[in-house]
């Protein structure tokens, strides 16, 4: 028996997976997917380290699909639902893989694939790619098991609850510390609807307790909301991360769900992927902070101010990328990319403040600009829903810095708060809007695509 397959023994009856008006019970997924895998290996001889792509559509079929790999001892790729639905109907796949896995079921590639190598795998998931290739992170199955443990003690997650999961199944966040987490702790898991008015409707009817998103999610939830609408008293656990928090949305989310504690968190793929977590009550959430290191974690910044991280849970490596591995992987220290600050005062001694990406920063007039900080301060302005900061040409300065404001914020408005808060260097010197942001598929702004996105100029 493997690692991952001891560990499914475990997982409590009491949990359930809800889709729709659907619902099914642990014990009837798991004796689906011993049945899938053994069918597997019957009928399509699939073998025991063999790699199979799996579309992370967010229905049962999935989960029992990812189930059936861990009883067949295969390695499941997650894919988008997207990025699946073009590989269908090939004949050779990608990242040899000895299949995919669908709605339609298995389809094998016409090469022949021998059983990989990788001990203690547990599964392959892509990075979102928002400012580069996606690559394949390979988490392994004991440091999974062991960040849940780590995850459930630092959160009081180790009991159950009803559980909404609004994000894309093939993303750390959603997968691991959601669908995971409360299927291995016997919590009844609800795949929330797509439209965020009829998420609002479902969570009160449904009597969620546990919510977890980016902080677009959360934005986009209340603003579908009418202005009466009641508040969400049967949420008591709500856990953003994947972008800073802004205060006006943090004081939002709390006056509309009274009984809750918001966990404020940072985390990346490449660390298994929780770094850090603390509740609202605690004094450094209000000054921005991104929590404290989970147990077992060690942080330190280079001299760049690049934060360094030296965890138990993080991935074995990049996928079939031993050279990409070594760059981020460095004598046990994982290379984050992201800039941050770490507490050292008597109420946030230890805690970590993230300030943006290294690699997003950029130079405008001699000065270095980080376009995350602005763009949290602009958030703060009611009337923004989104904000973005870029640069553009200048026919003197050579780049200027620009705003692109998803809302109803008035240039005026903007330059009034810009004015008072920031230096001469920092604020933006053009300002546009747009109906929406390039995001990714959680949430994340795709910087990448910001240059050639529509846009027109923002009214006075």
């Amino acid at each position: 028996m493997t690692e991952l397959q001891h560990w499914l023994q475990q997982w409590p009856a009491t949990g359930q997976l809800v889709v729709a008006r659907d619902v099914y019970s642990v014990p009837a997924l798991l004796q689906t997917a011993r049945q899938l895998a053994r069918d597997w290996r019957r009928s399509s001889g699939v073998q025991p380290g063999q790699r199979l792509l799996l579309s992370a559509q967010p229905d049962a079929d999935f989960v029992v699909q990812l189930l059936a790999c861990w009883y067949a001892g295969a390695l499941p790729l997650l894919l988008d639902p997207w990025t699946a639905r073009q590989l269908q109907g090939q004949s050779v796949l990608p990242w040899q893989a000895r299949g995919l896995l669908s709605p339609a079921g298995l389809q094998l590639s016409a090469t022949a694939i021998q059983p990989g190598q990788t001990p203690d795998a547990a599964l392959v998931l892509f990075t979102s790619g928002s400012s580069g290739e996606p690559k394949g992170v390979l988490l392994g199955a004991q440091r999974l098991q062991a960040h849940l443990q780590a995850l459930a003690a630092e959160m009081a997650l180790d009991s159950p609850a009803p559980t909404g999961i609004v994000l894309p199944l093939n993303h750390s966040f959603a997968l691991i510390t959601q669908l995971l987490q409360g299927l291995s702790t016997g919590s009844p898991i609800h795949l929330l609807p797509t439209l965020p008015g009829e998420r609002l409707a479902y969570l009160a009817a449904h009597a969620i307790e546990r919510l977890a998103g980016v902080s677009t999610h959360f934005r986009w939830l209340f603003h579908s909301a009418a202005s009466g609408m009641t508040e969400l008293r049967t949420l008591r656990h709500l856990t953003v991360a994947g972008a800073a928090l802004d205060p006006a949305l943090h004081q939002q989310i709390l006056q509309r769900c009274p009984a809750a504690t918001l966990w404020i968190g940072y985390g990346l793929t490449e660390a298994g992927p929780r770094v850090s977590v603390l509740p609202h009550q605690d004094p450094a959430a209000a000054a921005g902070s991104a929590g404290r290191p989970l147990r077992g974690i060690q942080v330190r910044l280079d001299a760049q101010g690049v934060l360094e991280l030296q965890s138990p849970y993080t991935m074995l490596g990049y996928l079939d990328s031993p050279q990409q591995t070594a760059a981020v992987l460095r004598e046990g220290w994982l290379q984050t990319g992201d800039l941050a600050r770490i507490g050292s005062g008597p109420d946030d001694i230890g805690c970590l403040y993230i300030l943006g990406r290294a690699d997003t920063i950029f130079e405008v007039g001699g000065e270095k600009i980080v376009p995350q900080a602005i763009e949290q301060l602009l958030l703060e302005l009611p009337g923004v829903r989104q904000a973005a900061v870029l640069t553009e040409p200048h026919p003197l300065l050579g780049q200027q810095l620009v705003a692109l404001i998803v809302g109803e914020a008035t240039q005026k408005a903007l330059q009034r708060l810009v004015r008072s808060t920031l230096p001469p260097a920092l604020r933006p010197q053009v300002w546009y809007t747009a109906a929406e942001l390039p995001l990714t598929a959680n949430g994340k702004l795709r910087r990448a695509a910001l240059q050639n996105w529509p846009r027109r100029p923002l009214d006075s």
